[in-house]
């Protein structure tokens, strides 16, 4: 779950008791300088000098200004606002800078990092049976915690309806514009086929598809698969980002699934409920959508059912981990298998809102309402200290850091993670 910027912004600013909203009660000065609510009124004359209105509404929403000037509900603010305010125009009062509060809240992500974090899920790196060493993914901000290592699935299981899934060989499958063949391993190339195979499929040419239609498959015909969710899915190779898709077609249309990422080994797959009345099509397909770039697939599985999983078993304790900050690389102790893939883990920082007025508050970070409390704790604490060592007066704020240290540590506690005392963490299919 995430929570946008504007809601992020709300929780804080509510979170330190700095959040007025209103609508100003009439039309604006001409030049932008003063704006009109007489509901505040009832503040004191200084109440609201030095404050800071921020539009959320109207022809410049998100503008912030400094109130220059307050009184009998008139605001003058400098600089002038980019023009004259509409009267209805919705706005919040806030005594903290509201760029500071979203600057906060960027710089708590860091600083709540790794309590509050991303688990990142890398699948990219492929075991050549010779290294011991890869270079960590930039996806993977710290860590890795743990690796994994890929559990082949069967291609030849009863669940599959296709034939010929190793895809040794081109028997079944249907080459259209594009050039389909066998391709042999070598001696020297240690990851295509996956596994140490002999055989897989290389696909090269102009853009087109590579498909079996339901008259080959085993099990199943066009009027059974009616009404039922099925999943296609294979194993392909390419170094070309968006080239490399797979998809369903029934007697209603085709399901494709999204884009191979064209960072090597990629199983690649989607989902479709078959048509309620279908009789006539099932059909499925590897499509290459960029010419002359290469792709090799092999283990494809068609079935009935939702997504496939491709089982990862724990290979290394975290503690057999070495990390390598100089050269981004983490160093195992056993060599992988040939051909399998390896599963990194990490953790990488929340995403930032960012500067753009407008983005910030569409922008999301990765926290719900209960995990934002800790973030608003850190972001408070940035917030009150910043703005003592501004102003030369951090006696002042003492109390309001002192009261944030307090939830800052009971959030701590609260949300605080501990690793488990496990060296490896085991699947279902593990005794």
């Amino acid at each position: 779950m995430s929570l946008t910027g504007a809601q992020l912004f709300t929780g804080f600013s509510d979170y330190i008791g700095d959040l007025w909203t209103s609508t100003f009660t009439a039309i604006g000065g001409a030049d932008g300088t003063t704006v009109t609510d007489g509901l505040s009124q009832r503040w004191g004359r200084d109440a609201a000098l030095d404050g800071y209105i921020r539009l959320t509404s109207g022809s410049y929403s998100g503008e912030v200004r400094r109130v220059s000037a307050f009184s009998s509900g008139v605001f003058t603010v400098a600089p002038a606002f980019s023009g004259q305010v509409a009267s209805g125009t919705s706005y919040e009062f806030h005594r903290y800078d509201p760029v500071r509060k979203f600057s906060a809240l960027d710089r708590a992500r860091i600083m709540a990092y790794p309590q509050l974090a991303v688990i990142e899920f890398d699948d990219t790196i492929t075991a050549d049976g010779q290294a011991t060493s890869f270079e960590i993914p930039s996806s993977i901000r710290k860590g890795p915690v743990q690796v994994f290592v890929e559990s082949r699935l069967v291609p030849n299981d009863p669940q599959n309806l296709l034939a010929t899934p190793r895809m040794e060989t081109t028997t079944g499958w249907s080459a259209t514009t594009l050039t389909a063949a066998v391709h042999t391993k070598s001696l020297y190339d240690f990851i295509i086929p996956k596994y140490g195979e002999t055989y897989c499929t290389k696909l090269t040419g102009a853009a087109g598809s590579y498909s079996q239609v339901v008259s080959s498959m085993t099990g199943v015909t066009a009027a059974t698969a009616a009404g039922r969710k099925m999943t296609f899915g294979a194993w392909a190779f390419c170094l070309t980002a968006s080239s490399v898709r797979v998809s369903i077609t029934d007697d209603s249309g085709t399901t494709y699934s999204s884009y191979h990422g064209g960072t090597g080994w990629e199983f690649v797959q989607v989902t479709d409920t078959i048509s309620n009345t279908n009789t006539t099509t099932l059909t499925v397909a590897i499509h290459k959508d960029v010419a002359d770039s290469v792709a090799y697939t092999q283990d494809a599985k068609f079935r009935f059912g939702s997504k496939i999983f491709i089982p990862y078993v724990s290979l290394y304790p975290k503690r057999s981990l070495r990390r390598d900050d100089a050269n981004s690389e983490v160093h195992l102790t056993r060599i992988p298998s040939r051909g399998y893939q390896l599963r990194l883990i990490g953790r990488t920082p929340l995403s930032a809102l960012g500067t753009n007025i407008v983005s910030q508050l569409t922008n999301t970070m990765e926290v719900d309402q209960f995990s934002a409390e800790l973030l608003y704790a850190y972001a408070a604490r940035v917030l009150f200290i910043d703005a003592g060592m501004s102003a030369g007066q951090i006696e002042q704020e003492h109390p309001k850091i002192a009261e944030t240290m307090a939830r800052f540590s009971e959030m701590q506690e609260d949300w605080s993670y501990h690793y488990p005392n496990a060296g490896t963490v085991d699947g279902w299919w593990q005794d």
